[in-house]
C-alpha cells in the first residue's frame, strides 16, 4: 500500500476530526442483509483518509461501498467510503467521512437477502401491486416495488398492509398483516419500502429457520470469497 497516493479531494470531512488512534471503534460491513460488526484500531491517518486493521480480515471479502463506525459507548455514527481493501493484512482504507443523520441502533434479530427472487404481493385499502422481498428478519421485511411513472404507493405511514409470498424451497404460502414503516425512492422506476410486520408463533419459527440456514450460507459464501483472495494469481503474489 502507497499512503502517498491519497488525496483529499474527495473528503468531507477530516478523519482527524472525528477518528482517534487511541481509541477503539466498532466497524459495521453491510453484506447482503447482514450486518457484520468487528472492533477495529487505527492503524494510520492521513490527508483525507484513515486506515484500518481488522482482526478478522474475511469480513473485508464482503465490502462494497460503504462502511459505518462508530465507538462501543455512543450512538453516533459516521457513514465512510471504502477507499481500498489488503485483505491478506486485513488493512481497510476509508474516505470520506460523514456523520449520519440516524443514532445507531442495534437490530432485534438478524437480517438477510433471500438467495433467489422471491415475489410479493401487497394489499392495502382496495389496491393491490406486487413487489419483490429486498430482505427480511422475524420483526420486518424490506420490498421492492418496480413502477411507472407518478406512481404513489397507496397507503399512508403506520397504517395496515396484507401480504402474501412463498419463501425458496417451501411450498407454503405466508400470509400475514404488517404495518409500512418507512417509504423511499431508490429511482424513478423503483421504491423501497419497510413493513414492520406481525407473525404467528408458527411463522415466527419458519421465517427463523429459513433466515439461519441464509445466514449460514452467507457466513460461507464470504469464507470462500476471502479463501479465493488469498490464492496467488502471479509469481510475484508469492514474495510480495
Amino acid at each position: 500500500m502507497n499512503f502517498s497516493e491519497h488525496t483529499n479531494n474527495d473528503l468531507n470531512i477530516k478523519p482527524t476530526t472525528w477518528v482517534n488512534k487511541d481509541r477503539t471503534y466498532l466497524i459495521t460491513i453491510p453484506y447482503k442483509g447482514l450486518d457484520l460488526t468487528e472492533p477495529v484500531r487505527v492503524f494510520h491517518i492521513g490527508q483525507g483518509y484513515a486506515v484500518f486493521q481488522i482482526p478478522n480480515p474475511r469480513m473485508c471479502a464482503g465490502l462494497k461501498d460503504q462502511v459505518y463506525l462508530r465507538t462501543p459507548e455512543s450512538q453516533n455514527t459516521l457513514v465512510a467510503r471504502v477507499s481500498e481493501v489488503n485483505i491478506q493484512r486485513g488493512w481497510l482504507t476509508l474516505c470520506s467521512f460523514m456523520p449520519s443523520t440516524n443514532l445507531w441502533r442495534e437490530r432485534r434479530s438478524d437480517r438477510v437477502q433471500t438467495g433467489r427472487p422471491v415475489q410479493v404481493r401487497l394489499q392495502c385499502q382496495h389496491h393491490e401491486c406486487q413487489g419483490t422481498l429486498d430482505d427480511l428478519s422475524i420483526y420486518g421485511l424490506g420490498v421492492l416495488i418496480y413502477h411507472t411513472d407518478g406512481f404513489k404507493i397507496p397507503v399512508q405511514l403506520g397504517e395496515k398492509v396484507s401480504f402474501d409470498f412463498r419463501l425458496p424451497n417451501d411450498a407454503r404460502q405466508i400470509r400475514m398483516d404488517g404495518r409500512l414503516v418507512c417509504a423511499q425512492p431508490v429511482s424513478k422506476k423503483l421504491s423501497r419500502i419497510g413493513l414492520q410486520i406481525s407473525p404467528t408463533r408458527a411463522q415466527i419459527n419458519t421465517l427463523n429457520r429459513f433466515i439461519q440456514h441464509r445466514r449460514m450460507e452467507l457466513l460461507t459464501e464470504l469464507e470462500m470469497m476471502w479463501m479465493q483472495a488469498q490464492e496467488p494469481r502471479c509469481s510475484k503474489d508469492l514474495y510480495f
